[in-house]
């Protein structure tokens, strides 16, 4: 389950490290992708319905979940209100916690970028260049459709804003204490998203809940450290702890 504005193109590359070991479902969540684009519905619990229904209509007994950022707090409400169906959970860089300030600086920065550009080329000047973080304007430039009146995005604000608006109406501190399933939290060391001090919280409150912090990472681990992602995920799955 990949992260806002993301796309299951965003897992190819570490698919190709588990494709011969495990069946892999990569989605594109609702708004994202090649999926429907609904006019609303994009809580927490909308996202894990539809992948609930996917487990469901496909005969899976128990799948092994996993979710970047928005994907890892949809992730988190599908393995607690369908534990039956989830046998591990990894969250990639996001916590329960239902802190405002990173979503909200996002939902600024994407406002003030000024679009539509004249066309895709003036938008990567402007995003790889004089845009405040280069990685993040890489990123929304692949969110950009060309037609013949510019380069604009290729999704809604009013999207992004409910998913992030509800996404953080409140904190999950009581999904994570109640989780039943191996949890494996991958946070980036230099991650502003999923401090330190929330990781070991999550740690403390539940015996099932383990944690990696992968070094000189930011908030996309398995983007910017596809290795060292690929290798915690298969220490937790391949070689898991003893519990």
């Amino acid at each position: 389950m990949h992260g806002l504005l993301g796309s299951s193109r965003n897992w190819l590359k570490i698919i190709a490290e588990f494709e011969n070991d495990f069946n892999i479902i990569n989605v594109d969540q609702r708004g994202h992708g090649k999926s429907e684009a609904p006019d609303t519905g994009y809580a927490p619990m909308d996202f894990a319905e539809d992948v609930h229904e996917i487990i469901h209509d496909l005969n899976i007994q128990k799948a092994i979940v996993v979710g970047h950022s928005m994907g890892a707090r949809n992730a988190l409400i599908l393995a607690h209100h369908y534990y039956n169906h989830v046998s591990h959970l990894i969250m990639e860089d996001m916590g329960p916690e239902s802190t405002y300030q990173n979503a909200g600086s996002l939902i600024e920065r994407l406002k003030k970028i000024p679009v539509p550009f004249k066309d895709k080329k003036s938008a990567k000047e402007f995003l790889l260049n004089e845009f405040d973080d280069p990685m993040l304007g890489q990123f929304l430039y692949t969110r950009l459709r060309e037609d013949s009146d510019g380069a604009t995005w290729d999704f809604k604000m009013k999207m992004v804003e409910e998913i992030i608006n509800s996404g953080r109406a409140k904190d999950l501190w009581e999904e994570v204490r109640e989780l039943k399933m191996p949890t494996l939290v991958v946070r980036g060391g230099k991650s502003t998203e999923l401090r330190a001090e929330e990781l070991e919280k999550m740690i403390s409150i539940n015996p099932n809940v383990k944690g990696v912090t992968i070094k000189d990472a930011g908030h996309w681990v398995h983007f910017e450290k596809p290795k060292e992602f690929i290798s915690a995920v298969k220490d937790f799955l391949v070689r898991p702890p003893k519990w």
